[in-house]
């Protein structure tokens, strides 16, 4: 994978919100920083119902008649469900169809 590019709009709370994201051999980490309440569990929530193929499920809570807008591509192709792993911070642990195994931790 050398871009991730995600275009959403009225998505649980994100009013829009089109970034590429670069993960070529010299650029291959990237970091999502914002205040409390500013889209961050959003942007997790979208990936997880893309994670559980319910991607049909997704909309603003609020405005939910507003046009929605979800298109992840990973290098021009539409994201798989097999390509998506969502970590929760508030879970303590982490199962997925999607990894064959995922080595942590548990103390940690």
């Amino acid at each position: 994978m050398n871009q991730l590019q995600v275009e959403l709009e009225n998505c649980y709370g994100i009013k829009r919100l089109s970034q590429p994201f670069n993960f070529t051999p010299n650029d291959n980490v990237n970091v999502i920083y914002a205040k409390n309440g500013l889209m961050k569990t959003s942007f997790a929530k979208v990936f997880k119902k893309f994670q559980d193929g319910k991607e049909g499920d997704i909309k603003d809570l609020i405005f939910n008649n507003a046009p929605v807008v979800k298109n992840i591509q990973v290098d021009g192709t539409d994201i798989l469900k097999e390509e998506i792993f969502v970590i929760n911070s508030f879970e303590k642990a982490y199962e997925s169809d999607s990894i064959s195994s995922l080595l942590i931790n548990d103390t940690i």
